[in-house]
């Protein structure tokens, strides 16, 4: 494999990872000004107001829940199995950015329902998935421990020089 053709599956990885995880943060961020300014107007209805809570926080729970449940079954399935690194790394980034989406999607939410609403309790649940999301960084340690990926299928495959 020739440098440029090398797939950097972690440089890949940790570039969609900082892109997700800054578009919720400035998401949040956008819209909180933009409800702080009063330049978003909210409908002030109580009743609304406690549905989307309900929702936001159900929402949440489970699609975390899930995603957390089916990501790390994923990985027991790849660990165990006797596929080459490449495809382990291949199948872990399609498992892990699906984790990602089901971290993230509930944040987005939240972050639309204090548009809607002008309730600044969706900031702190949209606060906790952008923590969620920060601590779910890939680090290739980690991910080569779990994955049973030694150091000579990273030579192999170019993602170690």
């Amino acid at each position: 494999m020739t440098p440029e053709s090398k797939p950097r599956i972690f440089a890949a990885l940790s570039i969609l990872h900082k892109a997700l995880l800054g578009g919720l943060f400035l998401f949040t961020a956008f819209a909180f000004v933009l409800v702080y300014l009063k330049m978003f107007p909210a409908v002030a209805d109580v009743e609304l107001n406690r549905i989307f809570q309900v929702v936001a926080i159900a929402l949440s729970v489970l699609v975390v829940f899930i995603g957390y449940r089916v990501f790390n079954k994923k990985l027991l399935t790849l660990r165990e199995s006797g596929e080459p690194a490449l495809e382990k790394l291949n199948q872990y980034r399609t498992a892990v950015i699906i984790w990602w989406a089901m971290i993230e999607g509930p944040g987005l939410f939240a972050v639309i329902c204090l548009l809607i609403t002008g309730n600044y309790a969706f900031v702190a649940l949209a606060i906790v998935h952008i923590i969620l999301l920060a601590v779910s960084a890939p680090k290739p340690g980690t991910i080569t421990t779990v994955l049973n990926i030694g150091s000579d299928d990273l030579r192999q495959i170019g993602e170690v020089d």
